[in-house]
C-alpha cells in the first residue's frame, strides 16, 4: 500500500514539473525579443553653433542669401553649395568677449554684398560694435558704438533693431535698449541720437524693431516694449512722429 502511494505521489510531482516547464517555455517564447532591420542608418550630428537662434534674415532680391543670428554664438551665413551654415565671426578674441552675440542683422536692399551685424551680448557691458561687411561677411570693418546692445538679454528675439534706409543706403537706424533711437549717415561709422523720438526705455528692452517702408520714402516704423509702443515718422524722423 505504501509503495503504491509513493508511486502515485512521484507521478504527480513529475506531471507538475512537466506542466510548469511547458508553460515557462511558452512564456519565454512569447517574450523573446526580436530584431528588425531598417534601410536607414543613424550618424552623428555636427553642432557647429551656440546659443538660441534669435533671428533669421534673407535677402529680398537674391536667392540663397540667408543669415541667422544667435544670442551668444554670433551669426551664420547659408552656404548653399555645401549645404551648411558658415560662421562669420570666429575671429573674435578673448579681449572682446561681449562681441560674441549678435543683437540684430541688417542687409542693404540695394546691394546684396553689404551686411551689418550689431554685436554685443549684454547692454550693461560697455563693449558693443557694428560689424560692416562689403562681401557678405567674408571680411568686416568694426565700428564701436556710443550705445550698447544685448543679444542675450530679454526681448532678444522681438525683431530687427538695425535697419538700412532703402532710399539712402548709407543711412542706418538702430533702436537701442537704454539710449533711445540712433541714426548713422556714413554706414555705421558715426551715430547721432534722434532726440525727437520717444524714449522707450523699459525693463532693459527699449526699442524692439525699426522698419523702413520700401514704397514710401521717409516712412519709418519703430516699435518698443511699452503700451502703445508703435510709432511712425513720415519725414525720416526729422520732425513728425506719431503713434500708430
Amino acid at each position: 500500500m505504501a509503495t503504491h502511494l509513493r508511486a502515485c505521489l512521484l507521478g504527480i510531482v513529475l506531471l507538475t514539473q512537466l506542466v510548469v516547464s511547458f508553460d515557462v517555455s511558452r512564456l519565454s517564447a512569447k517574450r523573446a525579443p526580436s530584431t528588425q532591420k531598417y534601410s536607414y542608418q543613424f550618424s552623428n550630428v555636427a553642432v557647429t553653433g551656440g546659443g538660441f537662434i534669435t533671428g533669421f534674415v534673407a535677402s529680398e532680391t537674391t536667392p540663397d542669401v540667408l543669415y541667422v543670428r544667435t544670442d551668444i554664438g554670433s551669426s551664420y551665413r547659408w552656404d548653399a553649395s555645401n549645404d551648411m551654415w558658415s560662421p562669420l565671426t570666429d575671429f573674435i578674441g578673448e579681449d572682446v568677449t561681449n562681441y560674441f552675440g549678435t543683437e540684430s542683422i541688417a542687409l542693404d536692399p540695394t546691394d546684396d554684398q553689404k551686411l551689418y551685424l550689431m554685436q554685443g551680448e549684454y547692454h550693461t557691458v560697455n563693449q558693443s560694435a557694428i560689424f560692416v561687411s562689403n562681401d557678405r561677411g567674408n571680411t568686416f570693418s568694426i565700428h564701436p558704438t556710443p550705445f550698447t546692445s544685448g543679444s542675450n538679454d530679454l526681448g532678444r528675439n522681438n525683431g530687427e533693431r538695425l535697419a538700412v534706409n532703402p532710399f539712402k543706403p548709407s543711412e542706418l537706424y538702430f533702436g537701442s535698449r537704454s539710449a533711445g533711437l540712433w541714426k548713422s549717415e556714413d554706414r555705421a561709422r558715426t551715430w547721432t541720437n534722434v532726440t525727437n523720438f520717444p524714449n522707450a526705455v523699459t525693463n532693459g528692452i527699449g526699442f524692439s524693431f525699426v522698419i523702413f517702408d520700401p514704397q514710401q520714402k521717409g516712412h519709418i516704423y519703430v516699435g518698443a516694449n511699452v503700451p502703445g509702443g508703435l510709432w511712425v515718422s513720415k519725414d525720416s524722423g526729422v520732425c513728425e512722429v506719431s503713434y500708430v
